[in-house]
């Protein structure tokens, strides 16, 4: 009696436990999971100006869980969430209906409690993982109620971030994916020093304003201010650390005069074309190259061959060749070369150009006059009766006025 007891006691234990894991599979099964982290945003550019207007790409850096954040059923809805020194750098993890937002004194957007709400249609889904964004801007016309992506007064950045939520409606819609965006006082240009320099390049610039960014930039290894004059990159910028200036090495330019300084910052982009960047008071400014050449050697005995190094701007962009209408060098004297009255004594054959900023050639002094010879590089050896032909031959900007070098070279009699 006791042994067939045991037995249905052993039974109902058993029974119970199959029982409880059976009820705690179904709980694990049914219970609502975690929401999975956001998908990290790659913006096309992390900062930009005070005001907003600009327009950005967003691009979501995929996970095996989530391969396609902005899939069809998605309807990707973005605001704009201050965070100071006080708050959370982080995406609030809850969708943030306009009415549900407090205001917050110390946000520098007192009715939208620090958060921009991006309207609908300046979200542009791309495709399942990159988005177009228009920055938020001052328009009472988008019906949004913020005063857009703007800084508050005395300040120069503030640091925002992208959050984006899958859709408009709810008042629960995750989080799916968060950047990190910032503004800053758009750059100005007061002046640079020099206004001038060789064609060479390789000299500082020191330009003085407002807005420059220091530091390290979005990309390793480059600052957070970037130049160019006349299109060509400044090198080795150093900005103080107050961003009122900063000094930056020269490129080599075959350009000579008006070339436009472009600097872009944190808070967006400045042309010396228009320096305070308000097109009602423009007063430009411009760099003005000049086209010395360095030669070595500058002086050889006559009566036999030398080769000359020269270092200038511009030589891999000339057509060299035999032809008239070929780039050559020439050695000139008396009287400047033009394609009217070329005036070209001796010409510096087997033209090589080593790089951009240096070619060599041989030069024969057999039965040349002695004394001292203008050496000219030209884009065309042609003549020509006047500048439109000219300009025809060498659209590109090269004509003989331009790079007429000034340097000589000596014929010795010994």
């Amino acid at each position: 009696m006791r042994k067939s007891m045991s037995r249905s006691k052993s039974r109902l234990i058993r029974a119970g436990l199959a029982a409880g894991a059976a009820t705690a599979m179904l709980l694990a099964a049914t219970a609502t999971p975690a929401l999975a982290a956001p998908n990290a945003l790659v913006l096309s550019s992390p900062s930009g100006p005070s005001e907003g207007g600009n327009t950005i790409t967003a691009t979501a850096t995929v996970t095996a869980n989530d391969p396609a954040p902005f899939t069809a059923g998605v309807t990707p809805y973005v605001q704009f969430q201050w965070f100071g020194a006080s708050a959370a750098a982080t995406c609030s993890l809850t969708y943030k209906a306009a009415a549900a937002i407090t205001a917050n004194a110390t946000s520098p957007y007192a009715l939208t409690g620090g958060v921009v709400i991006t309207a609908a249609a300046d979200v542009k889904k791309l495709s399942t993982t990159k988005l177009a964004i228009t920055i938020p801007s001052d328009d009472a016309a988008s019906g949004q109620n913020n005063d857009g992506l703007k800084l508050a007064a005395n300040q120069t950045s503030a640091k925002y971030n992208l959050c984006v939520y899958s859709g408009t409606v709810a008042t629960t819609s995750p989080l799916i994916a968060k950047g990190t965006y910032t503004i800053a006082v758009p750059p100005t240009i007061t002046e640079f020093t020099p206004e001038g320099g060789p064609s060479l390049g390789g000299n500082d610039i020191t330009v003085t304003g407002t807005g420059f960014t220091p530091g390290a930039g979005a990309v390793a290894g480059t600052t957070a201010t970037n130049a160019t004059l006349g299109g060509r990159a400044l090198t080795n910028i150093r900005v103080a650390t107050n961003g009122l200036s900063f000094v930056g090495t020269l490129p080599s330019n075959p350009s000579t005069a008006d070339q436009t300084l472009v600097v872009t910052a944190a808070g967006g982009r400045v042309s010396s074309d228009d320096p305070d960047n308000n097109p009602a008071t423009n007063n430009p400014l411009y760099y003005n190259y000049s086209f010395g050449l360095s030669i070595s050697p500058n002086t050889a005995p006559e009566g036999g061959e030398v080769d000359l190094d020269i270092m200038g701007a511009g030589f891999l962009e000339l057509n060299w060749g035999s032809a008239a209408s070929a780039a050559h060098v020439y050695l000139v004297r008396d009287a400047p070369y033009t394609q009217t009255a070329p005036n070209s004594d001796i010409e510096c054959e087997d033209v090589l150009p080593i790089m951009d900023t240096e070619l060599i050639c041989t030069l024969d002094t057999t039965g040349e006059d002695l004394g001292a010879y203008t050496v000219t590089v030209v884009a065309s050896g042609s003549t020509l009766a006047n500048q439109a032909a000219e300009d025809a031959v060498a659209p590109n900007g090269y004509v003989e006025s331009d790079i007429t070098s000034g340097a000589t070279f000596t014929i010795a009699p010994y």
